[in-house]
């Protein structure tokens, strides 16, 4: 017979891993095994038999006061008693779309024992688009492009130009519709929740609604972990618009509206329901952070 071959993960080997995922514990696999000079699956034996590694996800949190949690909780427990409101609920919200592309989280990974809070700064220079979108259990709406800085009036107008015309056109009764959005100061401006209020009367989720016009819901601030434009929807589009590389502005635009076009009703309806799921979990954690656990 022949000889079995010695095996690559010497004690020495073990401690030279060790010592540079220490030093750069963001180093990808293949890179550290080609500084190293061992072979990728002989470094991943060692990664996780030998060092018992795991690899993390990047995960930026925003910092949670008391009286977020409170919120956060108070509206998981009212959202989660009203099944037909989360139902016909358009949670919108927009987002910028670089053109030099971002960082794809699902490829990036952080080697430790525990899970690590780390960030990754990128550059905000370069052509990008803003895009705003609506998404509920009956299906998407837009994407609609912002040219310019989005201000209130810009805000407003794209609202009643665009938006609430392809509203009406799914053929949805609007006074069972309800319009969620974000703290974002051009959503929040007085003109801008005064058109809500004359579009959906009280059943508005955002910032500032409820004490202007004594009813709706108060959107809890830093909670895009409830959010399925932000826990899905982005983080989809962006994955599936930089593997076509677009290599102009135009281009990045065409990408992300043949996209959205091909979302189906099944799956939006599929990620709303997760936000339940998510509403749930807030709740057990008393109005914290969710990612870790869903994680």
């Amino acid at each position: 017979k022949r000889p079995r071959p010695a095996s690559v993960r010497t004690p020495a080997n073990i401690e030279a891993v060790r010592v540079a995922l220490i030093r750069s514990p963001s180093k990808s696999t293949r890179r550290a095994s080609a500084e190293l000079g061992i072979s990728h699956r002989s470094l991943q034996r060692i990664l996780h038999s030998d060092l018992h590694l795991f690899p993390y996800k990047i995960t930026v949190m925003h910092k949670l006061t008391a009286i977020d949690k409170e919120r956060r909780l108070q509206f998981a427990l009212w959202a989660m008693e009203e099944e037909a409101v989360l139902h016909n609920t358009w949670f919108t919200d927009e987002a910028y779309f670089h053109l030099n592309g971002v960082v794809n989280k699902q490829n990036v990974r952080f080697w430790a024992r525990e899970l690590p809070h780390t960030l990754h700064e990128k550059e905000n220079y370069g052509a990008k688009v803003n895009v705003w979108t609506a998404i509920s259990t009956h299906g998407i709406i837009g994407p609609f492009f912002f040219d310019d800085t989005v201000t209130k009036e810009r805000y407003k107008d794209m609202l009643e130009n665009s938006f609430i015309p392809h509203l009406l056109a799914t053929g949805l009764p609007i006074h069972t519709q309800w319009f969620m959005q974000d703290g974002a100061r051009p959503h929040t401006a007085n003109v801008v929740l005064d058109f809500l209020y004359e579009t959906f009367n009280l059943r508005v989720m955002s910032h500032r609604f409820p004490e202007r016009h004594e009813g709706g819901k108060l959107w809890p601030p830093h909670s895009p972990d409830i959010n399925p434009c932000d826990f899905f929807l982005w983080g989809f589009l962006k994955e599936k618009v930089f593997q076509r590389r677009p290599e102009n502005v135009a281009q990045l635009r065409a990408h992300i509206v043949k996209l959205c076009r091909a979302l189906s009703e099944d799956l939006c309806r599929k990620v709303v329901t997760n936000a339940r799921v998510r509403l749930q979990e807030a709740v057990r954690q008393n109005g914290g952070h969710i990612e870790h656990v869903l994680h």
